[in-house]
C-alpha cells in the first residue's frame, strides 16, 4: 500500500478480506470487509499520509477510544481494532444501510411516524455516548445510517473523551458548522449540550428536508447559529417546541438525552418543556471517568454503512402515539364528498374542485418558495413580504398549470364513464344519470389527484388538511363534520334529478351519441 490516494488495491487488513470499497473520508477508506467466520464489517484503514503522521495516529486512537467507551443498538459498536498495525484500522458492525441525507433526498422529509421514530432514536444514542462519557461533537445527517427505520450513530472521529484534552488547536474549528452549537463556534468546550443542539438541526433536517440554518459561506451559516436563526418552517407542530427547547441559546437550557427520549412523539410536549432558567447549568465536558485501554477498539467510519449488532433491532414502542399515525380517511372522506357532488352537480362540483387545486398548488408552491430562499440567505425580517409579493405569481402559475391538467383529467373521467357503460350496461345502465356523473367526477379527480402536476396538488392539499386537523379532538370533529356532509350530499342525490348546469338537456345525450357512433362504426361489438 503506497501513495496518499490508496491507490493499489488492499486486499486484507488484520483478519478481514476486503471487499468492496463503501466510502472514504480525510482520515481513512471504508471497505466491506468479510472475516474467516464469513461474517462481514465496516473497515476503516487509516490514509498512508495519516498513519505517518504521530498527531493523525493520535487522532485515530482517540477516535478508537471513544468508541470503544460506547455500547447499544444505537451506535456503531467496535468488533476488532489495531491502531499501531500497518496499517492502522477498527472494524465495526456491517449493514448497507443509507445515510439520513441519502434517505432525505430520494424520498423527502421524513413524516410524523418516521421523525418521531428517528429523534427517539438519536435521543437514545446521546444518551449511550454521554453516559459513557464521550461528547461526539459531529452528529449530523451524514453521521446517521438508517437500518429499517431505525437511526444508527457512527463516525466518532471528532469526539472527545471528557478527561482528554481538547482537540482543537487554537484557532482551529473541527466540525461541521450548520450542525454545530453557538457556543462551540464561540470557542467553549463542547459539552452533552452541545450535542442536543445537533440533535436538533439533524431533526429539523429530516423533517423540512433543508439545512436549518442554510447553506453559503462558513461566515454566513456560523452568524446564523449563533445568532439563532434557524429556519424551521414545515416542522410539525408536535415537534417544534422540543427542537426550539434544544437549540435554545444557553446551553443550560437544553434537555437531556433522556428528556428527549421520553418528550419525542407525546403531543404535549410543550407543556411538559418548562423555561429553560429552570434548568440547571451545563458544565464545559461530561464528565470525569477513567482512562481506556487503547488496545482493540473501533468507530463506524464517515461514510461505511452499519447496524445493530447482531441483528439487534432497537426497542420501539407497539403502538405511535393517536396523533403521529397516518389519516388517509381523510383522502377517502374528500374523494367520495367529491363523488358524491359530482353525482347531484358535476360541472359545478368540478368548478368548486378548480379553485381547491388552485389554493392548494398556491400552498405548496408558496412553501418551497420560503424554503427556497431562507436556506440560501437564512431567515429574513423581508421573509414575508418577499412571499407576499410573489403570491400573485404563484397564483397564476397554479391556476395555468390547473387549466391545463384538470380538462385532461376530465377527458379521463369521461372515457371511464363510457367505458363502465359500453361493458357494464347492467350495472351502469345510461338512465342511472347520478351514477355517471359520480363516476365521472370522482375519476376526474383521481387522475388529477396523480397524474400531471400531481404531486404539487397533493403536497398543497395534505399541508392544508394537517393545518386544519392538528389535534385529535380536532380530527375527531373534523371526520364527523365530513361525514356528515357525505350523507347530506348522498340524500340529496337520491332525491332529484342531476343538474348538469351551466349544460342545457345534459351531456349524457352526447355520450350516448358517441356511444351509439361507435357502435355503428363497428369499433364495438
Amino acid at each position: 500500500m503506497t501513495g496518499d490516494s490508496m491507490t493499489t488495491p488492499i486486499r486484507q487488513v488484520g483478519g478481514y478480506q476486503l471487499r468492496s470499497q463503501l466510502g472514504e473520508g480525510g482520515m481513512g477508506v471504508v471497505y466491506h470487509g468479510v472475516d474467516a467466520r464469513g461474517r462481514s464489517a465496516a473497515v476503516k484503514v487509516l490514509r498512508p499520509h495519516v498513519a505517518g503522521d504521530q498527531e493523525g495516529r493520535d487522532r485515530f486512537a482517540r477516535e478508537v477510544r471513544a468508541m470503544r467507551r460506547v455500547h447499544g443498538p444505537w451506535v456503531a459498536e467496535v468488533l476488532d481494532a489495531d491502531v499501531t498495525g500497518n496499517p492502522p484500522y477498527v472494524a465495526t458492525t456491517y449493514i448497507d444501510g443509507p445515510p439520513l441525507y441519502r434517505v432525505v433526498a430520494d424520498h423527502g422529509p421524513l413524516q410524523d411516524a418516521e421523525l418521531a421514530r428517528l429523534g427517539h432514536g438519536l435521543a437514545e444514542a446521546l444518551r449511550a455516548i454521554h453516559a459513557a462519557g464521550v461528547v461526539h461533537r459531529d452528529l449530523k445527517p451524514g453521521n446517521v445510517l438508517m437500518v429499517r427505520g431505525n437511526p444508527v450513530v457512527i463516525d466518532f472521529g471528532i469526539a472527545q473523551v471528557a478527561d482528554e484534552t481538547r482537540l482543537t488547536s487554537t484557532g482551529l474549528l473541527i466540525g461541521t458548522p450548520g450542525y454545530l452549537a453557538p457556543e462551540v463556534l464561540d470557542g467553549q468546550p463542547a459539552s452533552w449540550a452541545s450535542d442536543i443542539h445537533s440533535w436538533a438541526a439533524t431533526m429539523a433536517f429530516a423533517a423540512t428536508g433543508r439545512p436549518p440554518f442554510g447553506r453559503g459561506p462558513f461566515q454566513a451559516v456560523a452568524y446564523r447559529v449563533t445568532t439563532g436563526r434557524a429556519d424551521l418552517a414545515g416542522v410539525p407542530d408536535w415537534l417544534l417546541p422540543v427542537l426550539r427547547r434544544a437549540m435554545a441559546q444557553h446551553p443550560g437550557e437544553r434537555p437531556r438525552p433522556a428528556e428527549l427520549a421520553a418528550l419525542i412523539g407525546r403531543p404535549d410536549v410543550a407543556r411538559l418543556l418548562p423555561p429553560g432558567s429552570d434548568r440547571p447549568q451545563v458544565p464545559p465536558t461530561v464528565g470525569t471517568v477513567g482512562p481506556a485501554p487503547t488496545r482493540q477498539l473501533t468507530h463506524a467510519p464517515e461514510q461505511q454503512r452499519v447496524a445493530h449488532p447482531h441483528g439487534q433491532r432497537p426497542p420501539w414502542p407497539e403502538r405511535l402515539p393517536r396523533f403521529l399515525r397516518p389519516r388517509p380517511v381523510f383522502t377517502l372522506l374528500l374523494l367520495l364528498i367529491a363523488a358524491a357532488a359530482g353525482a347531484s352537480a358535476p360541472f359545478l362540483t368540478l368548478s368548486m374542485l378548480c379553485l381547491a387545486f388552485i389554493v392548494a398548488r398556491t400552498v405548496d408552491r408558496q412553501r418551497w418558495f420560503i424554503r427556497d430562499r431562507r436556506e440560501r440567505r437564512g431567515i429574513g425580517r423581508s421573509d414575508m413580504v418577499v412571499a407576499v409579493s410573489a403570491l400573485p405569481l404563484h397564483v397564476a402559475r397554479s391556476a395555468f398549470f390547473t387549466a391545463v391538467t384538470l380538462p385532461l383529467a376530465g377527458l379521463g373521467g369521461l372515457a371511464a364513464g363510457i367505458i363502465m357503460v359500453l361493458f357494464a350496461p347492467a350495472f351502469l345502465p345510461m338512465g342511472n344519470t347520478h351514477v355517471m356523473a359520480g363516476l365521472f367526477v370522482g375519476a376526474t379527480v383521481l387522475l388529477a389527484w396523480w397524474g400531471i402536476e400531481g404531486e404539487s396538488l397533493r403536497a398543497g392539499t395534505r399541508r392544508l388538511v394537517r393545518t386544519v386537523t392538528g389535534r385529535p379532538p380536532v380530527i375527531v370533529v373534523t371526520a364527523l363534520m365530513l361525514t356528515a356532509i357525505l350523507a347530506a350530499l348522498l340524500l340529496d342525490a337520491a332525491s332529484g334529478p342531476v343538474n348538469w348546469s351551466p349544460f342545457h338537456g345534459g351531456p349524457q345525450s352526447v355520450i350516448g351519441g358517441l356511444v351509439s357512433w361507435l357502435k355503428q362504426h363497428q369499433f364495438f361489438a
